[in-house]
Order: C-alpha cells, then structure tokens, then sequence
C-alpha cells in the first residue's frame, strides 16, 4: 500500500508533476469510522480531517498506492499522538496526485533575483524573510576573503513585493558581512540568524537585540523548539548544540557524535515542541528527551538533499542535484513515509524551501550553483508554486462516525 510507483514528470517546467495525473479517487465515503474510495490508477493519496471552515485537524493517511482498485481503512478518531478529536461536524477531504503550479505573476517578473541565497523562512501573515550571504571575490567563506557584497536580509510580501519598511540589513550584521550567515528561523516574537559560533536575534523589523552564545561553531543549520530551545549542528560535523535562546549565555548540552551522512545547508528544522527533523542524506526524525536528542526514525533521501519546510504534518525536503526535486513525507508519528516527489529542470541548485501557513504555496530558493561550488554572484533565485492536486473528493462527516447526507 505504501510503495512508491510511478515516475516524475516535469511538464513544460510550469509545475511540480508527480505520478500518473489521469488517476481519478471515486466513490468517497466515510461511514462509522470507516474510510473507503476508488482508485482508478495508482498514485499518491492524502486523506485530511479540516472544519468546516478549513483548518487542518488530522492527516488520516498520506502516501503512494501502487495499484487501482478499491481502498477501505477504519479510523479511531484519534489524531497521531492519539488523542480524542472533539466531536462535531468535519470535512474529510482526498486529494490524489500531488501537483504544484509555478505562478508566473509572482514578483511580476516570476521570481525574486538574489546575489546569494543562504535561506528563507515565512511568518504567520504569509510574509517572506530571505538570508542573502553576500558575495566574496574568489567564491569562498574564509576569515580573510574579500567580500563584494555583503551578507542581508530581506524581506517580501506572499505575492513577491519587496517590503521597505523593513530595517536596513546590510549594515546590520555588527560589520562582519561575511558568509558566515548560514540559516535563519523565526518564533512568534523574532527572527534568528547564525553568525559564526554565536546566534543573533532581531526583532520583526530586521534590528538586531542581542546574540546567544553557545551555539555551534560554524553552524550549518539551525532550528527553534519549546520552551525556548535553540538546535544548531556543526556544519560538516555530526553534533547539535542545545541553547536556551532567551539568554545570552544560553548553552545546556551538546549530543554525541551520532548523526550519519555529510551535511548541506540550511539542514534542520524543528516542530515547536520536542520533534526536530534534519537532513543529511536520509531525511530524519529526532526527539528532545530534555538531556539528550534521540533518533527516532529516518527515510532514505539522497546524499545531495539540503533544506527542509514543516507544514501542517507534512516535511518537504529539497534535492539539489543532478534535478532539483522536492520530496514530500509525512511523519506518521511510527516513521516518515513518502507521499510524492515533483521535480523541475529549470531550476539549478535547490538550496531551501518554505510553505505558506495554510499549506497552499510552495517557495523554492535556488542558488544557480552546481554542488559544493562556493559562493553564488547574482544567479540565485526564489519561486513561488501553487499547491494541489490533480483531483478532490470530499464528505461531510460527524466524529461519531455517521455520514451526514445532504
């Protein structure tokens, strides 16, 4: 049931084509806890739970189906950390063939042109924040390189319209402009940035108010969790230093060296709560048990995977060569299962990706460079995709598992 079948197909580099888009999902129900549809060829499926005034409750199934014919599972009405779900009148809604449509009115021009592209994060209004690391004379990161332009942050509207309100960046990085700026993250109240061994925090507006020491040297990604928890791992290393960030000396603990694979950049994301999710070849799972981060599970992404986005329940990883791909997982709360790839030629070097709060628009970031090349000059770029699928279905449904019919 959950094998992937299929191919990608990228057509005329306009959308993120997944499997077979004639495949059509028929005969949707819901009845007495249980869910049953048709499936006409085969192709990925999600099943969401929303209200009716479409916010996301539950992921009830995510993931490919490798052969047509008819599906049926029973649901207990419990959400992935099983608990109860409220009772009350709910959409269920299908989605097969999992699309994303490039918008080519985005920023007018159709992308956002940057020097060098180091990250990207979007806040709760839809707004978009994009690290900028500045460009060196030889297209390298060391101490003593010679820097064109220097390292920013910059921030746009959903619809790719610069911000100008937003605090002036390039002068903003204590006079050190160069490419040690390496990921951004965003809570409710600041943006976070790295800077070498230290992590700066600034306001909404782009101000900087105070550094967090402690963080790893040479950061090569970074996440926030609860209760004010910072997660930086050591580029090219295996460790992630653990930092309470509402502190300037913020430092708690460290793991072991434990994690596989070599690492890219931006690699990690975290959940908000204890759940934190990273990349370095296999896409990851790990658990913050207050002393020490575990592995829980891992799916087996490329080697060449590098930026990762959370949104409602689903982990959209990046693969930046030799295509630029996008891996969509679903985390069941046993293992992260895929759900789709979609892919795109016209893009070179996939660096980070970021989803629209309410899951409808994807954001990819391209650094114009072939793996490992050093610093970009001009090439990168940032699109914005549409998303969806290739066909809905939907049924009116209670908790207590009766169909309403209308």
């Amino acid at each position: 049931m959950h094998r992937y079948i299929g191919k990608i197909v990228v057509l005329a580099a306009v959308i993120l084509a997944v499997n077979n888009v004639s495949a059509e999902i028929k005969n949707f129900s819901f009845t007495d806890g249980k869910v049953s549809y048709t499936l006409t060829e085969s192709n990925n499926v999600t099943i969401q739970l929303f209200t009716p005034g479409g916010e996301l409750i539950s992921t009830l199934f995510a993931g490919e189906q490798k052969k047509p014919g008819e599906y049926s599972f029973q649901w207990d009405s419990k959400d992935r950390e099983g608990h109860l779900i409220k009772k009350g009148r709910y959409l269920l809604k299908a989605g097969v063939g999992r699309k994303a449509v490039k918008d080519a009115n985005f920023a007018k021009t159709g992308f956002i042109q940057m020097q060098n592209p180091g990250g990207l994060v979007i806040d709760k209004n839809g707004d978009l924040y994009i690290l900028d690391i500045g460009v060196s004379e030889s297209g390298g990161y060391g101490l003593y390189e010679k820097w064109l332009k220097p390292a920013g942050l910059y921030k746009f509207t959903a619809d790719g319209a610069p911000i100008n309100d937003f605090y002036p960046s390039e002068s903003n990085f204590h006079g050190l402009p160069r490419g040690w700026h390496r990921w951004i993250a965003m809570d409710d109240t600041n943006l976070y940035c790295s800077l070498g061994g230290t992590v700066n925090v600034m306001e909404k507006t782009g101000r900087i108010i105070r550094t967090v020491d402690g963080g790893a040297p040479s950061q090569g990604g970074g996440a926030l969790g609860a209760d004010s928890k910072l997660y930086t791992r050591v580029e090219g290393g295996h460790e992630i230093y653990v930092c309470n960030r509402s502190l300037e000396k913020g430092f708690l603990f460290k793991t072991p060296s434990f994690l596989p694979g070599a690492f890219g950049i931006p690699t990690m994301i975290a959940d908000g709560r204890n759940g934190i999710y990273l990349t370095a070849g296999p896409t990851m799972k790990l658990e913050d048990k207050g002393t020490n981060i575990v592995l829980r599970y891992q799916y087996p992404t490329p080697d060449t995977v590098q930026g990762l986005a959370l949104s409602q329940g689903m982990i959209y990883v990046v693969d930046r060569s030799p295509a630029s791909n996008v891996y969509q997982l679903w985390d069941t709360g046993e293992s992260l299962l895929k759900v789709a790839v979609m892919g795109d030629d016209s893009i070179k070097g996939l660096h980070a990706i970021a989803v629209s709060p309410d899951g409808k628009s994807l954001y990819l970031l391209e650094d114009g460079m072939d793996q490992g090349k050093g610093c970009g000059k001009g090439a990168g770029r940032l699109f914005k995709y549409d998303l969806g699928y290739a066909q809905e279905a939907q049924a009116n449904v209670t908790l207590s598992g009766e169909a309403i019919h209308e």
